[in-house]
């Protein structure tokens, strides 16, 4: 999203935030007049996060401050070929790991597809996007989505990081700064998804997502344990020059556990840009 766009529609939003929040708490010091709790309930539901459908048939709560949420706001979703797989790839039944959650998109979309016997797991650090994952997951009465509150990696243990700017809850990330970390740190549990899996009593993945900046291999490495059990990996590609090690990396590691690396349309990858940014790795036996 251009950075001009994402500015504008924030400073925007903020104004119409304050404005709102201004004029809120002038009637509650009102006195009491004919309407006082109509017009206080209207204007708390002014300034809160809206509902909407999204393509996949869901219900959201979606942010109109934070850039990644007004993509879903202004295109009805996310990255439609990659989720015109996650509907190809899941069935009733079966279990999909989300790491890097963000406020729950695709978790939702892999809720449908796995249906009530189905199981997700969405591993997210940011307390925020938690909080959202929990909303829209009550919103459409999905009980089968475990939220996990912490990080995955490459070892057990904590991890400290900062938050972010409201508008931007989509980049954070322990691969050094995110984009827009703010001085208010906080600390979060890590884990291995070897450990988490266990934990959970997982059998097999179905399909597992990484979307974590620049994080993916040592997400991928705490995996080792339990890539055995894993068809599918739908995992953001490294961009960047200084990625080059960490592309490099994930595709050795991965073309060694036996996986088949492609595009999320299909196509064969061995580095370099994709559609939607996204690499699929599936099994060569699978029936995918």
């Amino acid at each position: 999203m251009r950075t001009g766009v994402v500015t504008g529609a924030r400073h925007r939003g903020d104004t119409t935030i304050v404005m709102l929040s201004r004029v809120y708490r002038a009637a509650l010091h009102l006195p009491r007049y004919l309407g006082h709790y109509r017009i206080a309930t209207l204007l708390r539901r002014l300034m809160s996060p809206g509902v909407s459908v999204v393509d996949h048939g869901c219900l959201m709560q979606l942010d109109p401050q934070e850039w990644a949420q007004i993509s879903i706001l202004t295109d009805g979703g996310l990255e439609p070929r990659t989720s015109a797989l996650f509907r190809e790839i899941l069935r009733p039944g079966d279990t999909y790991v989300d790491v890097g959650a963000h406020v729950g998109y695709h978790a939702l979309l892999a809720r449908q597809a796995v249906g009530a016997t189905g199981r997700v797991l969405a591993v997210e650090p940011q307390p925020y996007n938690c909080n959202k994952i929990l909303i829209n997951a009550a919103l459409n009465g999905f009980s089968n989505i475990t939220t996990i509150v912490g990080a995955a990696g490459d070892r057990d243990g904590v991890a400290m990081l900062c938050d972010q700017a409201p508008f931007d809850k989509s980049r954070l990330t322990l691969q050094g700064t995110g984009m827009h970390d703010q001085g208010v740190e906080f600390e979060v549990p890590l884990w291995t998804l070897a450990t988490l899996v266990r934990r959970h009593k997982i059998g097999k993945i179905r399909l597992l997502k990484i979307d974590v900046e620049g994080y993916e291999l040592a997400v991928l490495k705490g995996a080792l344990p339990i890539l055995a059990d894993t068809e599918n990996v739908i995992f953001e590609e490294a961009m960047g020059d200084d990625m080059s090690e960490t592309s490099a990396g994930l595709r050795e590691l991965l073309l060694r556990e036996g996986f088949t690396l492609a595009g999320v349309t299909g196509e064969p990858w061995s580095g370099g840009s994709t559609p939607e940014n996204n690499v699929w790795a599936h099994r060569k036996d699978s029936d995918q």
